[in-house]
């Protein structure tokens, strides 16, 4: 049985159970009469009314007519058809029995219809209307107002409003509208007009303007009414003109009163002129009570421009929002939101144009919860009191502008401008990272770079009016700013340019009285400038490079204490007025060397020696370095180098030239700070990395070795001399982080290791003939084949913030590919993640290991060791490709935006797994190409598809508490 058919299927029975109770009265309101409409009697224009069989003929003779009917049902079968003196003349059936009005059958005219009947509407699935124009609406209309063409207002004496439901097909030349208390266009349902507009309008009344000729050329809401909603859950399109869903309710917390789901469309054609806001889609929630009323955002939305406002909330919920003009030529769209409270929710958002989204009311919020995707334009958030940005990516290919008085900065990407503007305080997460050409964060009180959070330009200005602090890392290719009224460095600035462009200014507020202090690294390549208004303070983990130039200035009457570790190739000023300097000699300080050090220095006092200072201390070989290149000639099998500084600037290269593919080299880094490695490694052989405060390799940065391993971990020299498994054990008191923004190319296997190993979107992994590992924890053990490449990782311990995660693209060619995470602490904590693609591939056609991973394989697996193993968020959109697939967690795994999972072969050996305590696909779907197994962890294990799960073999579950 196609599972695609038997659980998509399923759930769409059970949700028109709940939606479409009304198709429940069909059989009774359309079994008590042989013809369509009946009891009509004419009030006011002329024409004449007669029935034949199913069959009823309506001839109208004047230009405008109203009819009055017992009741205006239509059954299956039955057709009414209306015959008028032209297109533009309009009839209107009023109904004036109890009932609402079923329409199963056709209703065909080729004039403009109105049907109105305070007790509702409902179009079943199958039925059909066909007109020039049609009005549906559970709200009574004015005959004076009718006859004379005013305009129109929709509202019943007494203010009770019906529902108006469509599940069927509306097809109209120049427009339609249906107006009610609940208006609702079903997952069946399409409503069409091929040159004009359309108006899904929920409230207690309804105003219609029109133009000369009859047509509808605004339609809007004016007061609310109990349990308002307009919603679309299939098919809108105006060919030529605008798409409005509007709702106002009275309801005091009425939460979602506009909703799309479905397939939204408003398009403007140049040569066939158009209604005033032509190619406009506009959803609206209003209600008189703050904050409430909310509008959902799901489905796909096409138009020239999108309009959302609401007085409540928005949710951007799996959406996809882009534009067509109906010639086939695509534009980007502008979208405009206005709300006191915008989320974008786990299931994410896409648009290929440009959006402006404001805050308004009191505590207005804008949370990120998912992915918010702009493929061709940018970004702008403001007004809001909050901005929370951690859950998710936020990318745009133009520029992004953020604004409030607190926000909170997550994952930002663009190949653009980044600005964030702050009234009060600004956070880069500690999970953060912000990617941009040039990124201006200002803060009128503190900014913060957080944790493990990184903010990595091309240029990086960050300015704070009270305290700038880096605990995570700034990188900037070109030139950085920093500047607060006190500033605190604990984490990482680089700037790795040695041109004049590579500048690196680090500052307090002239006259403020700060300080600056620097407890970590400081590290740039070109020209360094630091000052204190108060004093400049390097404690003695502190490290300081200026490689151009090096200055640091403070006041008259301020201080200046170098402890740590100062690298001055050019040497290095010391200025406490404009007038008053003393300068030192090139060369490399130790703590308690350099200027106004108050920490005893190294005894015997020595200098540290230039360079990278490479020592051999196992194995036998040599270390020449001239000028940007740093050649290792190694002449043993195995070697152990110490390194003081393994960091390969954009112009920089350390070749490795080994005896043979299968010798190997372990560079173990003791700089106290992370690894930047933005130019080449070159190997011939094996090459293993290791660094407990982390490693980084970024953009444009090439690593080329027979294999590679990045761990921000230690191990011992002797299991790696003997080739043995090697332990590697992270420092609980470092940062710990593996992270690839590169291209790692190795010929027999890759494997990152650390607190976080992560892939990000820039990142490629590739192992030509061999496995690719990536391992996030507080230990891991590594085996090796007989030859010495990679065989397995395995995470042994759990450590706090645990995080592997690729968003870039991973390709084990002829091998394996695995993410694994052990994690403790936050159980509601993400531990695992893929956004990009992975593909596994068995080349060889070897059979499969008895145990641990074969050649196919791919494995992402999160774990949380709190609970006795409960807990942790793994995360599953993008492409996997192997032939066996297995997505664990110990808590929820969740799989959304399309993730598409594909194996290469069938069989008992292959296919997919999805393991979990709770799994879910969400609203955006999943495919799995071959067979799929669902698998419970633990006790009361539940399984929940709100959205598509499509395979193309079969699906079984294992247990499985709780299905829905």
């Amino acid at each position: 049985m196609n599972s695609k058919q038997s659980l998509k299927f399923d759930a769409r029975r059970a949700r028109r159970c709940v939606l479409k109770p009304l198709a429940m009265l069909i059989p009774l309101i359309a079994g008590g009469h042989a013809y369509a409409a009946q009891g009509g009697a004419i009030a006011a224009g002329a024409g004449s009314i007669t029935h034949s069989g199913p069959n009823t003929q309506i001839d109208q003779t004047s230009s405008k007519m109203i009819v009055n009917w017992k009741n205006f049902d239509i059954g299956k079968g039955e057709t009414v058809n209306i015959a008028q003196p032209n297109a533009n003349a309009a009839i209107l059936n009023r109904v004036q029995s109890g009932d609402m009005t079923s329409i199963q059958g056709a209703l065909n005219a080729n004039g403009r219809v109105f049907v109105v009947n305070p007790n509702g509407i409902v179009v079943g699935k199958g039925a059909t209307i066909n007109a020039n124009s049609v009005v549906l609406s559970a709200a009574d209309v004015s005959d004076g107002d009718f006859m004379a063409n005013r305009p129109l207002t929709l509202q019943n004496a007494n203010g009770a409003t019906g529902t108006v439901r469509n599940d069927g097909t509306i097809t109209t030349q120049s427009g339609a509208v249906l107006a009610g208390a609940r208006v609702i266009n079903g997952p069946d349902g399409v409503v069409v007009a091929e040159n004009g507009s359309v108006g899904l309008l929920a409230g207690g009344k309804v105003m219609l303007e029109l133009a000369a000729d009859g047509s509808v050329q605004g339609a809007y809401v004016t007061d609310g009414a109990a349990g308002a909603l307009a919603a679309n859950d299939g098919v809108v399109s105006a060919g030529n003109g605008w798409a409005r869903l509007e709702g106002n309710t009275t309801d005091a917390l009425r939460s979602e009163v506009v909703r799309n789901t479905g397939h939204l469309e408003a398009a403007s054609l140049a040569d066939l002129g158009g209604v005033d806001g032509a190619g406009t889609v506009s959803m609206y929630a209003a209600n008189g009570a703050p904050r409430s009323a909310d509008i959902r955002v799901g489905g796909d939305i096409s138009a020239r421009n999108i309009e959302i406002r609401g007085t409540g909330g928005v949710t951007f919920d799996g959406a996809t929002l882009s534009t067509n003009r109906g010639d086939g030529i695509r534009r980007a769209a502008d979208t405009t939101v206005n709300a006191n409270r915008v989320t974008v929710s786990a299931n994410g958002a896409t648009s290929d144009g440009t959006m402006k989204i404001v805050g308004s009311g009191p505590d207005s919020t804008y949370l990120q919860q998912g992915d918010l995707i702009l493929t061709n334009g940018s970004i702008s958030a403001s007004g809001f009191d909050r901005i929370d940005q951690r859950g998710g990516l936020l990318y745009a290919r133009g520029p992004v502008d953020l604004s409030a008085r607190e926000i909170v900065i997550g994952n930002v990407t663009t190949p653009d401008l980044l600005t964030a503007k702050a009234g009060g305080n600004l956070t880069v997460a500690g999970s953060g990272a912000v990617s941009a050409d040039t990124v201006a964060l200002e803060a009128n009180n503190d900014l913060n770079v957080a944790g493990t959070g990184t903010v990595s330009a091309g240029r990086a200005i960050l300015t704070a009016n009270d305290k700038l602090s880096v605990d995570g890392r700034v990188h900037a290719t070109g030139s950085a700013g920093l500047f607060g009224k006190n500033v605190d460095i604990a984490g990482e600035v680089t700037t790795p340019d040695a041109s004049r462009f590579g500048n690196l200014t680090i500052a307090t507020a002239d006259g403020g009285g700060g300080v600056l202090r620097i407890d970590g690294v400081v590290d740039g390549t070109g020209q360094v400038v630091l000052f204190g208004d108060r004093g400049v303070e390097q404690s003695s983990a502190g490290v300081l490079r200026g490689g151009r130039l090096l200055r640091v200035a403070t006041n008259e009457n301020g201080h200046v204490v170098l402890n740590g570790t100062v690298h001055a190739p050019s040497g290095y000023t010391v200025a406490n007025s404009a007038t008053s300097s003393t300068s030192y000699a090139p060369g490399d300080y130790a703590p308690g060397q350099a200027h106004g050090a108050t920490v005893a220095p190294v005894d015997p006092v020595v200098p540290v020696q230039p360079g990278r200072g490479g020592s051999i201390v196992a194995g036998a070989g040599a270390i020449e370095q001239d000028g940007k290149v740093t050649d290792v000639q190694q002449s043993t099998d195995r070697m152990v180098v110490n390194w003081k500084d393994f960091d390969i600037a954009r112009d920089e290269a350390i070749n490795f030239r080994q005896p043979n593919a299968n010798a190997a080299v372990l560079n173990r880094v003791a700089s106290g700070k992370v690894t930047s490695i933005d130019g080449a490694l070159n190997a011939n052989g094996r090459v293993f990395v290791l660094n407990p405060d982390g490693i980084v390799v970024g953009k444009g940065a090439t690593i080329n070795a027979n294999g590679v391993t990045l761990a921000a971990a230690d191990t011992s020299d002797d299991d790696f001399m003997q080739k043995r498994a090697l332990r590697f054990n992270v420092d609980p008191a470092k940062r710990a982080i593996v992270q690839n923004e590169g291209t790692i190319a190795s010929r027999t296997g890759a494997a990152l290791i650390g607190r976080e190993a992560t892939n990000l979107a820039s990142g490629r992994i590739t192992s030509g003939n061999g496995n690719v590992a990536l391992a996030a924890g507080g230990g891991a053990t590594m085996s090796l084949n007989a030859d010495g490449s990679l065989n397995q990782v395995d995470v042994t311990d759990a450590t706090d913030r645990a995080l592997v995660a690729n968003d870039g693209r991973i390709t084990a060619d002829n091998g394996y590919a695995s993410l694994q995470a052990y994690a403790s602490g936050a159980a509601d904590a993400e531990v695992a993640r893929n956004r990009g693609q992975i593909d596994a591939i068995n080349r060889s056609n070897a059979s499969r290991s008895a145990s641990g991973l074969s050649r196919g394989d791919v494995l992402i697996s999160g774990r949380n060791a709190d609970n006795g193993d409960q807990g942790g968020i793994v995360n599953i959109r993008g492409r996997i490709t192997g032939q066996n697939i297995r997505v664990a967690s110990t808590g929820d795994l969740n799989l959304s935006n399309g993730a598409t999972l594909g194996t290469r072969s069938v069989g008992p050996d292959y296919g997919v797994t999805l393991a979990g305590r709770r799994v879910a696909i969400a609203s955006t779907g999943a495919t799995i190409n071959g067979d799929a197994t669902v698998q419970g962890v633990g006790d009361g294990a539940t399984y929940v598809q709100d959205g598509p799960l499509n395979t193309s073999g079969q699906l079984s579950m294992s247990n499985i508490g709780t299905s829905r």
